[in-house]
């Protein structure tokens, strides 16, 4: 079984810093789950849906990575900016 590298990103209006787990800081999927989780307190900053800076912080991470990589985005599919969001979907 290949080794999987996984993260998590929170993001409402904008990228919520505290909820940024980095590749690899976790082990399991559970951990990663639970401590993600525990961060995602709605606040001012997580109102909105600022669906570009989500996939654009996902990306530059992707960026030094070689391989396969996958991105899952959770959204409630309204973003604060649709035509900017589809720069980076295309």
């Amino acid at each position: 079984m290949p080794i999987v590298k996984q993260g998590a990103i929170g993001f409402g209006t904008t990228v919520i810093q505290s909820t940024v787990i980095e590749l690899n800081s976790f082990s399991t999927y559970l951990e990663l789950y639970i401590n993600f989780m525990s961060k995602m307190v709605p606040d001012s900053t997580s109102m909105g849906t600022g669906t570009f800076d989500a996939i654009q912080r996902g990306t530059n991470i992707f960026s030094s990575i070689v391989g396969e990589k996958i991105m899952i985005i959770f959204t409630d599919g309204k973003s604060d900016n649709p035509a900017l969001t589809k720069t980076v979907c295309y």
